[in-house]
């Protein structure tokens, strides 16, 4: 568990922090709901058996620190990057989810997480994809709000 508490929460809120620095609106609007999503998301998928994240306690708090950490910055970071730095959204939401899925491909490779019932790295990168478009929903709706 000390596993995922430093990779899965410390070290994105590092780069959390930062962003917090340069727009703390969007940490406190956008992180939560990534966590939220993120949350929604691993809670259907592993009640329904296509993942795990070790250590496999069945409570739910072995990927407590990805949702809350890793998701969350992800998140933050996409709409950081589409709000401030006038990039295409569509590609930083790719490039968002692909530099997940290949967190996730690491994790897989060492045995931290492991698929069941015919779910592959492919099918992670789209649920990736639907949960950073989620996101970029929710911004476009409060973006009126000026982030």
């Amino acid at each position: 568990m000390l596993f995922n508490i430093l990779l899965g929460f410390i070290l994105p809120w590092i780069l959390g922090v930062m962003i917090y620095k340069k727009s703390s609106k969007i940490i406190l609007f956008i992180a939560p709901v990534s966590a939220v999503v993120a949350n929604i998301i691993n809670t259907i998928f592993i009640y329904y058996e296509f993942w795990s994240v070790k250590p496999d306690t069945a409570k739910g708090l072995e990927r407590l620190p990805y949702d809350t950490g890793v998701y969350a910055v992800a998140g933050s970071a996409m709409v950081y990057l589409i709000n401030y730095h006038r990039v295409n959204n569509y590609i930083v939401i790719l490039l968002i989810s692909l530099i997940t899925t290949l967190g996730e491909g690491l994790l897989l490779l060492i045995n931290r997480v492991s698929y069941y019932k015919g779910w592959n790295i492919y099918l992670t990168f789209l649920s990736y994809l639907f949960a950073y478009i989620v996101v970029y929903i929710y911004y476009l709706m409060i973006k009126e709000e000026k982030l």
